[in-house]
């Protein structure tokens, strides 16, 4: 079985304490994974990634125990609905599907990267070779972090390139995505604004609640009642032409700022975005 449970977290160079300077380990989201309800949802999200946003699979379904996995390619990072489980503490009651966990690359050695949470008193826990997971009450709760250190392997490169080749031929006659261009996060309050502020840097920072990962990925703060993933930006290459064909399979929920919000009902309650910009 091919499930990424290990979630690669990536941070940017922020000062720590006593002057010291951390260096970047956030570069890039790799998955995203989607926590369901139940098996029946399992198969209903896996069949929207894969129907109605023409995403290749990557592998599954699979049935492991009482639980389903799968995974889908959207361009530039790996989408995985998996669950349900049973033993998990959850932000929210009586979700259907529920954005829950990041998986990140980081350049940074281990020892590194758990030098710069320890500056910036960021609770984690090593959690396999190369992997620390966060723990920090203030930004973890309702959502798993963890940082991965390991290089990607070059089998895992090439199955990406072949996805990539196989995404970009089911868009044509699809919606037109290219890749996830915004992961929006939940903050509560003042604390933890302050602690994602220092978790995430400020040498790539668009203003006070976005960052630039890389070229593609942005990452948004965004104020909420729960902490955790709130929602995705998808880009397309035409906004009309995705409305259209969102319209025609009755997915479009509303158009905000240059934005088109996908139908909360056909996306089993996640917050999906298509934007052109």
């Amino acid at each position: 079985m091919k499930t990424r449970v290990a979630v690669w977290l990536l941070l940017l160079p922020v000062c720590g304490i006593g002057g010291k300077t951390n260096e970047a380990i956030l570069s890039e989201v790799s998955v995203l994974t989607i926590h369901v309800s139940d098996t029946n949802t399992h198969e209903g999200v896996f069949q929207f990634l894969q129907d109605v946003l023409k995403l290749p699979v990557d592998y599954g379904p699979e049935m492991i125990g009482e639980r389903r996995y799968a995974a889908v390619y959207a361009g530039n990072l790996f989408i995985e609905p998996c669950g349900p489980y049973s033993n998990m503490r959850y932000p929210v009651k009586d979700f259907r599907a529920l954005f829950f966990g990041l998986n990140c690359r980081s350049p940074q050695s281990p020892s590194s990267i758990a030098a710069q949470l320890d500056r910036s008193k960021i609770a984690y826990e090593k959690e396999g070779p190369g992997v620390v997971r966060v723990q920090d009450g203030l930004i973890a709760d309702g959502i798993y972090l963890a940082v991965d250190s390991q290089t990607k392997e070059k089998t895992a490169e090439e199955q990406e390139a072949l996805l990539a080749s196989a995404m970009s031929a089911k868009q044509r006659e699809g919606p037109g995505i290219e890749y996830v261009k915004e992961i929006q996060l939940g903050y509560v309050g003042p604390g933890s604004l302050k602690i994602w502020r220092e978790f995430l840097g400020t040498p790539d920072r668009i203003n006070d609640t976005s960052w630039r990962l890389n070229r593609n990925e942005t990452i948004r703060l965004v104020r909420s009642k729960v902490q955790g993933v709130r929602g995705i930006v998808l880009k397309v290459r035409s906004l009309e032409k995705a409305e259209a064909y969102l319209k025609e399979r009755s997915c479009v929920g509303r158009v905000v700022d240059g934005r088109i919000e996908l139908d909360k009902g056909q996306t089993f309650g996640l917050s999906i975005y298509f934007s052109a910009e």
